[in-house]
């Protein structure tokens, strides 16, 4: 799912991001980086490629964490929208059983619910977000353990000319 996908999906993403462009925060940018292959020993890179490494690293988990943040929102209103939609069905198929004099357990009214196609469609659009949302955390730790790894062998240079 792209920035624009999601920003199109949501209106609360793009009124966030026009709440915090009025705060006078820029607008986030797509770093547009290559996302380097790391030697299997970063003992054998110099000093300024390190640093180069670690400044990439650093700007696609920044990259990273913003595209959760707006996953994480898509998510959470996606979420919000099932959950509405579910309970105002939920209260149509009960008030139609009352006006038919008809008895209506929960599970049949559960078991309607489960196979509603509207429910079905915004069931399958929280689970795409949840999962989306997964796999861009597992991006931003996957960038933050590299930059990590990175800054231990920059100290362990450091301490070892003092």
């Amino acid at each position: 799912m792209t920035l624009e996908e999601m920003e199109a999906s949501s209106g609360v993403i793009r009124e966030v991001k026009q709440h915090l462009l009025r705060r006078g925060l820029p607008e986030h940018r797509n770093p547009e980086l290559e996302v380097p292959v790391l030697p299997n020993d970063v003992t054998t890179v110099s000093t300024n490629k390190l640093m180069e490494y670690m400044s990439i690293f650093d700007a696609l988990k920044t990259h990273a964490q913003y595209l959760e943040s707006m996953a994480d929102t898509l998510h959470n209103t996606r979420n919000a929208k099932l959950r509405l939609t579910r309970a105002s069905k939920y209260l149509v198929a009960r008030e139609e059983a009352e006006y038919s004099d008809r008895r209506i357990t929960v599970k049949e009214v559960d078991a309607y619910l489960d196979t509603d196609e509207e429910l079905l469609k915004l069931q399958h659009e929280v689970i795409m977000a949840e999962g989306y949302k997964k796999m861009v955390s597992a991006m931003r730790e996957g960038f933050e353990s590299k930059g990590k790894l990175l800054s231990r062998e920059l100290t362990r240079r450091t301490s070892a000319e003092v």
